[in-house]
């Protein structure tokens, strides 16, 4: 599943990603696409919004490829 939404305190479009693999292994994806310069600054702004709505965040960040990858090797 996908959504795409706007949340009313950030300046940006966010993208949601639900991936749902076997043995009910559950993957959410949060992505910005930011033009220019200023990707550590909406970085920042993205995890302070998070922080404020209260949703826990991995202490370890991966990306879905690598995340995906790795739970598909741990299966062999």
């Amino acid at each position: 599943r996908r959504w795409e939404f706007r949340p009313g305190q950030f300046s940006d479009e966010v993208d949601l990603e639900n991936w749902q693999l076997p043995q009910g292994y559950e993957l959410l994806e949060l992505s910005i696409r930011v033009k220019g310069k200023n990707r550590h600054a909406k970085k920042a702004e993205l995890l302070r919004l998070l922080n404020r709505a209260g949703v826990p965040l991995c202490d370890r960040q991966d990306s879905k490829t690598q995340a995906i990858l790795k739970f598909l090797a741990s299966r062999r």
